[in-house]
């Protein structure tokens, strides 16, 4: 690495991890019940192929509800629902009003199954999340840029909301 870049790095780092504390900090002040943690072995899209991070980032665990990840590219939410318990179709129409990047996947048989990104229609991914859906899907909402904690802590809430209002 060029050794210019590296107060760069540092302050950008810097920056997710202070965002990530303030957004925690909100949520709190909001009611949530959270803790702030690390993560590793997450993924970031780069040239268009998921790469896996062997390093740390920061991570917002709210109790029974789901994760917020302060990633290079911007935070991301994480939820993990029971997929029989949900309309998919109208949660991905709500959910993409939030988020642009709405991806929902399952971890089986050591492998991924993407059941629905950006292109899937939303009723093709529902019938299939219904159908095939064990246990668990996860559903990944990314938001690009976006690390003020205020937004983060309102987006957060507002995707719970959508959430919530789609459990049959």
């Amino acid at each position: 690495m060029d050794k210019g870049k590296i107060p760069e790095v540092h302050a950008f780092l810097n920056m997710l991890a202070e965002s990530a504390d303030k957004t925690k900090t909100e949520l709190r002040e909001k009611g949530w019940e959270c803790v702030l943690s690390h993560s590793t072995g997450n993924y970031l899209k780069i040239a268009q192929q998921y790469e896996e991070q062997r390093y740390a980032i920061p991570l917002i665990i709210v109790d029974g509800i789901g994760d917020i990840g302060f990633n290079l590219d911007g935070v991301f939410f994480e939820f993990r629902r029971d997929p029989k318990r949900y309309d998919f179709a109208e949660l991905i129409d709500r959910l993409s009003k939030i988020s642009s990047q709405v991806e929902i996947y399952e971890y089986k048989d050591d492998q991924y199954i993407d059941y629905y990104r950006p292109g899937t229609d939303p009723e093709v991914a529902g019938l299939r999340i219904a159908r095939d859906g064990n246990f668990c899907v996860m559903i990944d909402l990314c938001f690009a840029g976006k690390y003020a904690a205020e937004s983060v802590a309102d987006l957060f809430a507002e995707a719970v909301q959508v959430i919530n209002q789609c459990q049959m």
